[in-house]
């Protein structure tokens, strides 16, 4: 991310051993919340006990996004199995794989015969989807911006208006 200070380690030959991000510093305000970036990992029986609840499928097979909504997030997620395929939807499907939000990917692992091993989902934010990161307007306010440039910040191209009282 633009701002943050690495550290880099090479070998006399030039090659990369390893870049490090030494300070989170950058330019984003909510770079400090530990919901920016997180990973969770499920493994089959996790992932089968949830999604049993909500459309059985036998034994998990596959995972993938099926379609995502305007903002990147994951507005349905289509699950393969032994027994069949199903297609979970909306609040169902954040509430089924217990994660923190449905801007996601999914890396899923998988066992010789074709079962899902393990799933690693690599998400982003926690919340509602709307545009305006808390951590990210509480990081604002502590530099000294106002409310305005908060909400400017978030919503671009918007007027504020005081309302006249009816």
């Amino acid at each position: 991310m633009s701002g943050d200070r690495v550290e880099l380690v090479a070998r006399p030959d030039g090659a990369l051993v390893l870049l490090a991000v030494r300070e989170r510093g950058g330019v984003a305000d909510d770079r400090s919340s530990a919901r920016f970036r997180w990973v969770r990992a499920r493994s089959r029986a996790e992932l089968q006990r949830s999604l049993d609840a909500v459309s059985p499928v036998g034994a998990l097979t596959g995972l993938s996004v099926g379609r995502r909504g305007v903002s990147g997030r994951v507005a349905a997620l289509e699950v393969t199995g032994t027994g069949g395929r199903a297609v979970i939807e909306g609040f169902r499907l954040r509430r089924a794989l217990d994660l923190p939000e449905t801007l996601f990917t999914i890396d899923a692992q998988h066992e010789p015969n074709g079962l899902i091993r393990r799933v690693l989902f690599h998400g982003r934010g926690w919340g509602h989807g709307v545009g305006l990161c808390q951590v990210g307007a509480f990081g604002m306010a502590g530099r000294g911006a106002s409310f305005r440039e908060i909400l400017q910040h978030y919503y671009t191209d918007v007027q504020m208006l005081r309302m006249q009282e009816p």
